[in-house]
């Protein structure tokens, strides 16, 4: 068998981190995800794919990318990184190869129809909307790549080149041939003519020199956004002398952007008077999401546009590079006031900007640009504050060269930390490691290897040691068919003997402390280890010995249980009672946050324990009930009583779990109506109680629907999760129909069908003919803010005939109806059973007509070689004479290649085409195996009670 190759056999935790580098470009991750399955599913589960938009490419690879957007618009949403590069039309390249110049694009009517409606849908401006479907200029496409692509967080413009055609060293020479061959290639319409009559060729020269010139810019400028540099802020909202402009809604592809950068713009001839517009910094600024902004742009002026608000913005990190090539010195440190208002949550700033020859000496604006933002950002340190190299030293005086300084002193102490390893062995990674992440470790490890990893190393006892003593667990691990004690005598003499002689020792540590279900078991009378641990526990609670004791997990599951009453002794010797007496005087001295307490007991009937007197219930976190309950249900009314009596004074449980058992058939019709009526009572009490609890989070109600099968006990309206499990009636699901389960988010349902005796005792009991659930339809359900479903697999494979055994007829349907918010995750298992079911019929289907069609052939193929053999027989015997070694010889290889050529020419085929049609029809003909429903008489008929 060959080797699974290594990076097959990687967790996918390595892989996501692999494919997530940014080092790989959208090409490297695209050959990735063809290689393998496995590549495929981690690149597009955990790695945003990476989008390279080159505008005005030749081979038009951003047109053709939202063409297949267009077409397949969930295919936007897989990518998360989105970055422009810019291949503007070279003149000079076209010159020396004429197939080096991006030549237009044309629309289909239905991609033009799409087009218009996004634009109308993000509202586009029409500038925008015509130079797409002019196509001509792809930097225009952004806005609506942006539309397309939902969940991008990183946008890299790139260097940004304004100008539609670089002229490049031609633009600087005099003469209107360069403009005029531009203009023909852009298809510009150009009167080369034009209307002049003067004779002077100097004139005529210099005329249309001026003319070509003018119709070339014209021409560019029809290009050209309305009001912005780039079609890309010429879409975003702003204010024009107090109007607000731009689309209504922010565009999806801006909507959960963390990182945008800028560079640029390229500067050609060209490109004249074509320049970033300052305020265009304030749109990112202000985008809903945006942490870190990188802006390595050259701004020519300051327009009239403002920002849609003063913020605050989002943004966490800036970097402000390159600058400004106007005049207006004294509007430098405005333009940074303004942008420190804004940015009122900035964290770390860095600004290099260049400055104008005619702002005289830079670096008198360096101190007070940092002062700005220093004042105006509160949550701004002076040590994270870079202006072109200086910034603020220890004492919060300005230093021009601090950024200097702090990478010669980054320098130097990376020097000294490597010669001071080199002097020394290198110590393990593990030892260096920061003692804020070791904790995190242990917590992956179990407690044999956080002993294990205390033992390898000195420098890691003190971690470890504490992690140890953080949890104890007595009596964990209990086996129903050898139970044996959890804690030998042993064992708990040689603990408590070391509290003795060491005091506390690691309890000072102790956190949680379980006792479970084995830890009360006793191989016979003398053992009584148990006790001896509970007493040494409560001296070192007394003492204060345990300060970070803030969970007790207790299971009396045995204890309290009817078929074990020896055990139940336990409850009232005298060092169990003193253990119970100090848990309860402790957790009183701590409030509801500081202590948790979980408990898990039976309740049998009548109760023989009872929790409020042992515990202090106030802190009791987590509850689970087993209901032992007998036949006779007026004990059962008792012990719901009694379970209404605990939860009465719990009321800060989050998390309730009720498991019951209870059995009516064999009831006498008179007792059980009167029974049934009182406990129905009992329930009613016991939902109003549960109905109370306002910090209950989670229900659980395991085999209790049995109690009674028409019972609906309902969660609160803070509970976010709820599951049932157990037999139901109509009623029941009537009830459930009915009500809503506001903010139930998770619901888990395990439901069954009562049998006939269950059916025939529920008849006597109500009065009513029953009616099997599967019958029932609902119609609708109230339920609507399901995030995830869990119910039992269905049956059947396809359309109408998948059906829920024990569940209304119609369930399926109305839950998927009302809660639309389902993951795809809730409705997987019902499309796997889908697909086993379909491909389990289709699999007899395929077996039966392969072996139809392979008897046949087989018997074909056998006639036609017993027809061959036996005239190559006959032949050479009619030729030889004899059946010697040559007869042999064609009797070996002639009958054969004549039935080989046969099946290859005529049998082969025709079997091929045969089983094609065959499946063709009977695999869409074929039906999931139908429900074996019960015969009428079996409900309908009381003979059968």
């Amino acid at each position: 068998m060959n080797a699974i190759p290594p990076i097959l056999a990687l967790p996918n935790e390595i892989l996501a981190k692999i494919f997530g580098d940014n080092d790989l470009s959208d090409v490297d991750i695209s050959r990735s995800i063809q290689v393998c399955k496995l590549f495929k599913e981690n690149i597009q589960k955990f790695v945003g794919q990476k989008l390279t938009f080159a505008v005005d490419d030749i081979s038009h690879s951003g047109w053709r990318f939202a063409r297949c957007l267009l077409r397949n618009p969930e295919i936007g949403e897989h990518f998360a990184n989105m970055t422009v590069e810019w291949h503007r039309r070279n003149w000079s390249d076209w010159k020396i190869d004429k197939e080096h110049w991006t030549k237009d694009w044309a629309w289909t009517g239905l991609e033009r129809e799409k087009i218009s409606a996004l634009c109308k849908k993000w509202d586009i401006n029409e500038k925008t909307k015509s130079i797409i479907l002019g196509g001509k200029n792809s930097e225009a496409l952004l806005p609506l790549l942006l539309c397309l692509t939902p969940n991008l967080k990183s946008l890299d413009l790139g260097e940004v080149d304004l100008s539609l055609v670089d002229l490049g060293t031609q633009a600087y020479r005099p003469g209107g041939e360069t403009y005029s061959s531009a203009l023909k290639l852009l298809s510009c319409e150009f009167d080369e003519d034009g209307d002049d009559d003067d004779d002077d060729r100097d004139y005529h020269r210099r005329n249309y020199n001026y003319r070509v010139q003018t119709a070339y810019y014209n021409c560019l400028s029809s290009y050209q956004p309305l009001d912005h540099s780039l079609f890309f802020f010429d879409n975003l909202r702003y204010k024009a002398n107090g109007d607000i402009v731009g689309p209504k809604t922010l565009l999806p592809g801006l909507a959960n952007l963390e990182f945008f950068k800028i560079a640029g713009p390229k500067n050609h001839k060209s490109s004249d008077e074509l320049s970033l517009h300052q305020s265009e910094c304030f749109l990112i600024l202000l985008l809903p999401r945006i942490q870190s902004v990188e802006i390595l742009s050259t701004f020519s002026h300051w327009d009239s546009h403002e920002p849609l608000s003063d913020g605050p913005s989002t943004l966490k990190r800036l970097t402000f590079i390159r600058g400004f090539d106007d005049r207006w010195g004294p509007e430098r440190v405005a333009f940074f006031e303004k942008m420190s208002k804004i940015t009122s949550n900035l964290e770390r700033l860095y600004i290099n900007a260049t400055f104008s020859m005619f702002d005289g000496d830079p670096a008198r604006f360096f101190e007070p640009i940092a002062r700005v933002f220093l004042q105006n950002i509160k949550c701004l340190e002076s040590s994270n504050i870079l202006v072109n190299g200086g910034g603020f030293n220890e004492m919060g005086e300005w230093n021009f060269y601090e950024e200097r300084r702090r990478e010669v002193a980054r320098k130097q102490k990376a020097f000294e930390l490597i010669r001071g390893k080199l002097q020394t062995l290198k110590p393990p990674p593990i030892v260096v490691t920061s003692n804020k992440i070791i904790p995190n470790v242990l917590k992956h490890l179990n407690r044999s290897g956080v002993f294990n990893l205390m033992l390898s190393c000195k420098a890691l006892y003190d971690i470890c040691y504490p992690d140890l003593w953080a949890s104890l667990c007595f009596g964990g691990r209990y086996d129903r068919e050898y139970p044996r004690p959890s804690v030998t005598a042993e064992a708990s003499h040689r603990l408590v003997k070391s509290f003795e002689l060491s005091g506390a020792g690691g309890l000072e540590n102790l956190e949680r402390l379980e006792l479970g279900q084995g830890f009360y078991i006793a191989v016979d009378d003398s053992d009584r280890s148990p006790n001896e641990i509970l007493s040494a526990l409560a001296n070192q609670i007394e003492l204060g010995n345990t300060p970070k004791l803030s969970h007790l997990s207790l299971d009396w599951t045995l204890m309290v249980a009817r078929m074990r009453p020896r055990v139940e002794d336990e409850f009232h010797d005298p060092a169990s009672l003193r253990f119970y007496r100090t848990i309860k005087e402790y957790s009183q001295k701590k409030t509801p946050e500081e202590f948790r307490l979980s408990l898990v007991f039976n309740l049998p009937s009548p109760p023989k324990v009872d929790p409020t007197s042992l515990l202090d219930t106030r802190n009791l976190k987590d509850l689970e009930v087993l209901l032992l309950w007998d036949e006779n249900l007026a004990m059962a009314t008792l012990a719901a009583n009694s379970l209404v009596d605990i939860l009465s004074g719990s009321p800060n449980l989050e998390n309730v779990t009720l498991r019951t058992w209870i059995g009516v058939s064999y009831q006498p019709r008179g007792e059980i109506k009167k029974g049934v009526k009182q406990l129905w009572e009992a329930l009613t009490g016991l939902q109003t109680v549960i109905g109370g609890l306002k910090n209950l989070r989670s229900l659980s109600i395991i085999d209790a629907l049995s109690i009674h099968p028409s019972f609906l006990l309902t969660p609160p309206p803070a509970c976010r999760s709820v599951s049932y499990r157990g037999k139901t009636t109509t009623l029941w699901w009537e009830q459930f129909a009915n009500f809503p389960f506001s903010g139930i988010e998770r619901m888990t349902l395990e439901c069954t069908e009562l049998d006939t005796a269950e059916g025939k005792a529920m008849k006597r009991i109500t009065g009513q003919e029953w009616t099997p659930v599967e019958k029932l339809l609902l119609g609708d359900v109230k339920v609507s803010t399901l995030r995830w479903l869990n119910i039992s697999p269905p049956s059947g494979g396809l359309g109408k005939e998948i059906g829920y055994k024990g569940y209304p007829k119609d369930f399926i349907k109305c839950m998927l109806k009302k809660n639309i918010q389902l993951s795809d995750e809730c409705l997987r298992p019902l499309a796997s059973q889908i697909a086993i079911s379909y491909r389990a019929e289709r699999a007899k289907v395929m077996e039966n007509v392969f072996s139809m069609q392979m008897a046949n052939l087989k018997t074909r193929l056998c006639a036609a070689l017993d027809t061959y053999a036996e005239d190559t027989a006959l032949q050479t015997l009619r030729e030889t004479r004899s059946i010697g070694e040559e007869f042999q010889s064609e009797m070996r290889n002639k009958p054969v290649d004549m039935l080989v050529q046969q099946f290859e020419n005529e049998l082969g085929p025709e079997f091929i085409a045969k089983c094609t049609e065959t499946l063709r029809v009977q695999l869409r003909e074929g039906r999931p195996p139908s429900f074996s429903n019960p015969q009428r008489d079996q409900y309908d008929s009381d003979d059968s009670y």
